[in-house]
């Protein structure tokens, strides 16, 4: 019994932490579903869980095209699916992204670094 109000307690405190995803170039798709993935395997959700999950956490122009589109996106793996191919930035914009990336005044070396690693992830899928 307490295991389960435990993995329950983790589940509501990563919904909680899980911002809003409404399709803003500032906050990139992969980061969304990375995050909603992280927290699927952390506290062991099922594919239904995850859609739910994420569906929950759209807001703004992302939850509209959901609710337009929502007869179509019936599972996790097809809601992921349409998001990539929806938001996720060109080849040639990730490239040039990351050709012109610089670190900027006050941005910590590990988020510079993890920018990096993020565009390095696009262009090689």
């Amino acid at each position: 019994m307490e295991g389960n109000s435990f993995a329950n307690l983790i589940q509501s405190t990563a919904l909680k932490e899980l911002s809003k995803f409404t399709g803003d170039r500032q906050r990139k798709v992969t980061q969304y579903i990375d995050a909603v993935e992280h927290i699927g395997v952390f506290t062991e959700l099922n594919e239904s869980l995850l859609h739910s999950t994420a569906t929950i956490k759209l807001g703004g122009a992302a939850f509209n095209w959901y609710d337009n589109n929502k007869e179509t996106l019936r599972s996790w793996r097809e809601l992921k699916q349409n998001l990539l191919e929806l938001l996720k930035p060109s080849l040639s914009t990730a490239k040039t992204q990351l050709k012109e990336l610089k670190q900027q005044s006050g941005e910590t070396l590990i988020a510079y670094y993890d920018d990096i690693i993020d565009l390095c992830r696009q262009v090689d899928n």
